[in-house]
């Protein structure tokens, strides 16, 4: 039966690990060899003009990542979206996470867990 992967920061984890710690397995992602890994980025900020292409351009001039989809809604004057990207690796995407957070006028910019 599979089980459902937890990253270390989740609260069901820690309840995990106070009440059945021989369920806890550590895992990791596996040595790439240039593989890609689709990831999503929750994204939101102030909707300005050329916003889109600032975020676009952060992303895809760190080693040439690849965007894989957007999806970006703007009420009022700010926005919110999601975009899917393809990472060698975590340090990869906390990379790409940390450009679009240095943009002026993102609010946030996290990993989408879902």
């Amino acid at each position: 039966m599979l089980q459902p992967v937890h990253v270390k920061s989740c609260k069901n984890l820690t309840s995990m690990i106070a009440t059945d710690p021989r369920r806890i397995v550590e895992v990791g992602w596996p040595v790439t060899n240039g593989v890609e890994y689709p990831a999503a980025i929750r994204i939101s900020g102030e909707d300005r003009a050329g916003m889109l292409n600032e975020i676009t351009h952060a992303i895809s001039t760190y080693q040439n990542t690849n965007i894989r989809g957007v999806k970006i809604d703007a009420r009022d004057s700010a926005f919110e979206g999601t975009i899917i990207i393809g990472v060698k690796h975590t340090d990869h995407l906390a990379r790409v996470i940390e450009k679009l957070r240095k943009i002026k006028g993102v609010y946030r910019a996290e990993r989408l867990m879902e």
